[in-house]
C-alpha cells in the first residue's frame, strides 16, 4: 500500500466522520429548538388561553388530553386552541355541515383536528383517519378518547394507495386530504372510480409538485363543480404578542384548497 493511497484512505475517513458529526449535531439542534418551541408555546397556552379546549370556530370545545409533544403533530397548536386554524375554511365547512355523510377519510390526519372534530359533528359517520405518522396517530386514538368518539380504522400511509380509497369509499362520502403532494398519486378517478361521486376538500400543495392543481381540477371537472380557496393568512407583524401567537401556522409556503361537490 502507497503513502499515497493511505493519504487518501486517511483523509476520506476524516471527512466521513466529520460529515456523521456534522448530521449528528444538526439533528441534536433540530430537536433542541423543536423542544425549546413546545416549551415556550407551553408556556404561552397556559398564560393565555388557560384550558386545552379549542376555544372557537368549526370544533369549538373540541378537548385536547394534553399539550402534544414534539413529533406528535406536524402542524403548530396555539392556532388550533385559539379557533383560527386555517380559518379560510370555514365558509366551505358551515356549507359542508349542512350535509349528512356515511364515511368521513381524512387523508393526512396529524393530530386528529379534524378526523375527531368531525367526528363529534357526525357522530353515526365511520370515520377514517389515515396517516404515515405512528406517533401522532398515537395521539389521535387519545383525542378521540378525551372526546368519546371512535376513530375506526388506521393506515400508514406508505401503504394507502388509490385502490385502497376507493374501498373505503361508502355511500356518501366526504374527504379531507392534506398529505404534502400525496393527493396526486390517491386522488386519481381512473384507479379509484368511487370518487366521482365524493366531496372533496383537498389542500394542495404546488410548491411541492408543480401544475398539481390544474392536474387535479382536469380530473375532476366533469364530476364535480370545484372551488379554489385562497390562504389568508394575517400580516402577523401588525398582531400584538398573542395575537400573533395564536395566529401563526408557521407554514413553510403559501398553500391553496380545492373544494370539490359532486356534480350528481
Amino acid at each position: 500500500m502507497t503513502a499515497a493511497y493511505k493519504s487518501i484512505q486517511l483523509n476520506l475517513g476524516i471527512k466521513r466522520s466529520l460529515i456523521r458529526f456534522q448530521q449528528t449535531l444538526e439533528l441534536k439542534t433540530q430537536k433542541i429548538a423543536l423542544w425549546w418551541r413546545y416549551g415556550f408555546e407551553r408556556l404561552v397556552q397556559r398564560l393565555f388561553l388557560g384550558d386545552l379546549l379549542v376555544k372557537r370556530g368549526l370544533f369549538k370545545n373540541l378537548a385536547y388530553p394534553y399539550y402534544p409533544k414534539p413529533l406528535e403533530t406536524f402542524s403548530t397548536m396555539l392556532p388550533k386552541l385559539a379557533g383560527n386554524y386555517e380559518a379560510e375554511l370555514e365558509p366551505v365547512f358551515k356549507k359542508i355541515f349542512q350535509k349528512t355523510f356515511d364515511s368521513i377519510i381524512n387523508i393526512g390526519s396529524d393530530d386528529g383536528y379534524y378526523a375527531v372534530g368531525l367526528a363529534r359533528r357526525y357522530p353515526m359517520a365511520e370515520i377514517q383517519a389515515l396517516e404515515i405518522s405512528a406517533s401522532a396517530l398515537s395521539f389521535s386514538l387519545e383525542l378521540a378518547r378525551a372526546n368519546r368518539v371512535n376513530l375506526n380504522k388506521f393506515h400508514g400511509s406508505t401503504k394507502v394507495t388509490s385502490k385502497i380509497i376507493n374501498r373505503l369509499i361508502k355511500r356518501k362520502t366526504l374527504i379531507i386530504s392534506d398529505c404534502e403532494g400525496c393527493e396526486l398519486e390517491l386522488l386519481n378517478p381512473a384507479l379509484a372510480p368511487q370518487l366521482k361521486t365524493c366531496e372533496m376538500l383537498v389542500e394542495v400543495h404546488d410548491a411541492i409538485i408543480e401544475g398539481i392543481t390544474k392536474m387535479l381540477k382536469t380530473r375532476f371537472e366533469s364530476t364535480h363543480k370545484i372551488t379554489k380557496i385562497y390562504q389568508k393568512a394575517p400580516n402577523i407583524n401588525k398582531l400584538n404578542f398573542i395575537d400573533r401567537m395564536t395566529n401563526n401556522e408557521m407554514r413553510a409556503a403559501e398553500i391553496s384548497w380545492l373544494y370539490f361537490e359532486p356534480k350528481i
